[in-house]
């Protein structure tokens, strides 16, 4: 091979290689690749290819060499890891491949040469392969750039963040390049039937095409799923601030000492309650020696006194709704995280109920709820031990902390 050929070759190959770390830096969403190795490896690339072209390697082993220095070469230069590296190799080797099988078929067809004119035999009378090789690594030089304006918004890094997608493209990447590369025995026939010329130049179409619209369906795919994580992550995140902002409402509204709703939020309920036109009931409790429990303990006994008392209320005044309640969607501590319209109307209905049968059905039908959406699963019941005589009849044991001692008698 002479001089002349490499030095008309040498500026379009520049141009490609140029073109392929402008391409893989756009759409891998890589960082800027080190100093000076664009420079490098179009240095050493260059080299093994006149080496190819002097000793006249085959075809197909050659190009599936130069699949595989891409693969070492973009993984130093951009510092990326083998998975990117490899997605990147195998692209960049079609593109490249392709469009010289594009321009060796064209030319063949132009000068009504035979394909077997642009062989590895470039001592051969008559081989004038440096034309269609310059001709396609400045076709490769195009169709990269003609990527990047198309795909400038890291459609690439989508699909690589997918891994079924990421896997369907490269499989069929890799079997359009290995398709590619058994057409290079084409050059190796003699024939110039334009049949045969026909058949390269359709095998180019197909493949870019193939590639094409695998890499397009595979960006929609990816790009489905990802939207949906990241709208599941916005939900979760959502979820958890009203759970956070359920939490510091009822800190806000409760007494830090005793646990009780504060005076302000009482009477928003009751002015609430009174607007539904509900019924309800107001008790005002004193508590006796107050004053003495301070004098003779102090403030921390007074405290406790305090506390001890609205424990006392608590107990005295707990319902179904204490227990039943706590699966209310808008419970500050509904860790189950449950909603039903239905459940939360019945709890709030029965909250101001003053028929006790209504309480009991509504109570009974938020249980039957319960069991039908299968909230929770109970691992195992708290043990319940209640000491009584002998003669002391009458004790009944309720699913809620509940005692109803009007039912107690001795017998006999």
């Amino acid at each position: 091979m002479t001089w002349a050929p490499l030095a008309a070759t040498l500026p379009c190959y520049l141009l490609f290689n140029a073109a392929m770390f402008s391409c893989i830096r756009v759409q891998a969403g890589l960082g800027a690749p080190r100093r000076g190795s664009a420079a490098a490896v179009f240095a050493v690339n260059f080299s093994l290819f006149t080496v190819f072209s002097m000793f006249q390697f085959n075809l197909v082993a050659n190009w599936l060499a130069i699949c595989v220095l891409f693969l070492f070469e973009i993984k130093w230069a951009f510092r990326c890891s083998w998975r990117t590296a490899l997605f990147c190799a195998l692209l960049a080797s079609l593109v490249g491949l392709g469009a010289n099988v594009l321009t060796r078929s064209l030319c063949a067809i132009v000068l009504d040469v035979p394909q077997s004119a642009f062989s590895n035999d470039t001592q051969a009378a008559g081989n004038v392969k440096w034309v269609p090789v310059a001709l396609g690594f400045l076709l490769g030089a195009l169709l990269m750039q003609l990527v990047c304006r198309r795909f400038c918004h890291g459609e690439a890094v989508v699909v690589g963040g997918n891994g079924r997608s990421w896997r369907f493209v490269l499989a069929i990447a890799a079997l359009g390049y290995l398709y590619l590369c058994s057409i290079l025995l084409l050059y190796y026939v003699d024939s110039n039937g334009l049949v045969v010329k026909a058949w390269a130049l359709k095998a180019v179409v197909s493949v870019f095409a193939s590639v094409s619209l695998a890499f397009y369906y595979a960006y929609r795919t990816a790009s489905v799923i990802r939207r949906s994580e990241q709208r599941r992550a916005l939900e979760r995140e959502v979820a958890e601030r009203e759970h956070e902002g359920d939490e510091l409402q009822d800190i806000a509204r409760r007494d830090e000492l005793t646990g009780c709703c504060t005076r302000r939020y009482a009477e928003a309920r009751i002015r609430g309650l009174l607007a539904q036109g509900r019924e309800l009931s107001l008790a005002f409790v004193d508590v006796n020696d107050l004053k003495a429990a301070n004098d003779a303990g102090g403030h921390e006994y007074g405290d406790a006194y305090i506390a001890s008392v609205a424990a006392a209320l608590d107990n005295v005044l707990l319902t179904g709704d204490d227990v039943l309640g706590r699966f209310e969607s808008t419970y500050a501590r509904n860790f189950y995280n449950y909603s039903n319209p239905t459940y939360d109307q019945l709890i709030n209905d029965s909250v101001t109920e003053l028929d006790e049968q209504t309480r009991i059905d509504s109570y009974k039908r938020c249980q039957e709820i319960l069991t039908e959406d299968a909230v929770g699963v109970f691992i195992c019941d708290p043990n319940l031990v209640v000491a009584s005589r002998k003669d002391l009849k009458g004790y009944t044991f309720y699913p809620v902390t509940f005692h109803d001692m009007t039912k107690l008698y001795y017998e006999g």
